[in-house]
């Protein structure tokens, strides 16, 4: 397996693999930009004193059961979303991927995005043979004491492209469950429970 560097980057996007601006080549990596829509965590509201108060959900999320937390969409604006301490979010990819059966890739947070506490959970790998999907993303603010702002088209990391033998029969276009994801996904979206 080889890690590819910009100039076969650059003809991955000329070939479709990713529909990526070449300006946001690096020497290994491609940088991804934040679409404009979010699934943003919905808390549950409660009365509490006359007051209607955001409080956590009584029944847990089993994951085991393929249930997803419950999100709401939210449109970024142009001028950016305040994303709060604590508050966790979905979002997607504006580059859509196209990856043939002998390359996968990684998805990095950009370092000066978590220089600023915004955190990527980390289930960013895609599969060769994934295509036609946006890469959902799942972040969280883990500042304490600071609000970030987030605006629509903002790079936020970047892939990390490998090629490697062919995957055959394990191909994600085979086995996968999220190809053709468009915007932000919500966990076992597609799937069967």
């Amino acid at each position: 397996m080889s890690m590819l560097s910009s100039p076969r980057l650059h003809q991955l996007i000329e070939e479709g693999v990713i529909d990526a601006l070449h300006d946001n080549v690096n020497s290994a990596s491609i940088d991804v930009r934040i679409g404009n829509k979010i699934l943003m965590e919905k808390p549950n509201y409660r009365e509490l004193g006359g007051r209607v108060v955001a409080d956590i959900h009584e029944m847990p999320v089993d994951i085991a059961a393929k249930e997803s937390p419950v999100f709401t969409e939210i449109e970024i604006p142009e001028e950016g979303l305040i994303i709060e301490p604590g508050q966790a979010f979905l979002a997607a990819t504006m580059e859509t991927f196209n990856l043939p059966n002998t390359i996968s890739c990684r998805f990095d947070l950009r370092s000066s995005v978590g220089r600023c506490f915004l955190e990527h959970m980390q289930a960013g790998f895609a599969d060769a043979g994934w295509h036609g999907a946006q890469l959902t993303m799942e972040f969280k603010n883990m500042n304490q004491f600071h609000r970030l702002l987030i605006k629509p088209g903002m790079r936020v990391g970047q892939m990390i492209f490998f090629e490697h033998e062919d995957a055959g029969a394990d191909s994600y276009a085979i086995k996968g469950n999220y190809n053709g994801q468009q915007g932000p996904t919500i966990a076992f979206a597609g799937q069967d429970k």
